[in-house]
């Protein structure tokens, strides 16, 4: 414990390579120990009490991008038996370890309006969701799940890439996975192109970060929208002329 100062601990940190909420979070446990031990006299006070938290700003260490449609496209056109992973992601936003553990008894395809049910013990924020699904991917999943074999109960299973596996389709696809800006294409950016293609459709921000699962508004608009990918000159082009009566 003695060596457990504010210099030792923003040292340490500074070396990191770890997202700022990740380092947030890492000050949040070892205070959350530290003021135990001080309430029941293991040490005198707690050191690291005035260290602040890191500016997270929507940074990321790893910045990724959207895909464009013509790249989803393209990517699903030689995906095989992982079409139906792909069309998940970036239909459902679910995340790759949240899409690993669904069963089929959260899938419920049939009635007007289909959904996944996504039990609470798998989510993130450990808080259940109810997805809409759309028609495409409607199509797609029944399909697969039709195929399964009998007593499996995992929907994904047998078909979930690994991140090699993710590479190569990428590669047959003609995709980059880190393009010339240093942004990359890995499958978490499936989700981005699912908040990127919200915002494109003219999708309220608040109905668009609630289909995100996010707890704040700013994070779907702001961290997961490629602003790249906003048809930013139509926009301009619907402004009014000032120079004409």
């Amino acid at each position: 414990m003695r060596d457990t100062t504010v210099d030792s601990f923003q040292s340490w940190r500074a070396k990191q390579v770890l997202s700022p909420k990740t380092l947030n979070e890492y000050l949040g446990s070892i205070s959350s120990l530290l003021n135990w031990m001080e309430k029941h006299d293991r040490i005198a006070r707690n050191p690291l009490v005035h260290v602040q938290k890191v500016q997270t700003n929507g940074r990321q260490v790893r910045p990724r991008r959207a895909f464009t449609d013509d790249e989803m496209q393209r990517l699903l056109s030689i995906a095989g038996n992982r079409k139906v992973v792909y069309l998940t992601a970036v239909y459902t936003g679910l995340r790759r370890r949240e899409m690993a553990v669904l069963e089929r008894d959260d899938l419920h395809l049939e009635g007007e309006k289909p959904f996944i049910n996504v039990r609470a013990s798998t989510t993130k924020n450990h808080q259940q969701a109810v997805i809409a699904l759309h028609p495409d991917l409607v199509t797609e999943m029944r399909s697969h799940v039709a195929k399964l074999p009998v007593g499996e109960s995992r929907i994904f299973a047998g078909v979930m890439p690994t991140m090699k596996r993710f590479k190569v389709d990428l590669s047959t696809a003609g995709i980059e996975f880190i393009n010339a800006k240093g942004y990359r294409a890995d499958f978490h950016s499936l989700r981005h192109t699912l908040a990127t293609n919200l915002i494109r459709a003219g999708t309220a921000p608040r109905l668009a970060m609630e289909i995100m699962r996010h707890s704040d508004m700013r994070l779907t608009s702001k961290s997961y929208t490629d602003a790249g990918l906003l048809p930013i000159a139509d926009a301009l082009l619907k402004l009014p002329s000032l120079t004409h009566k």
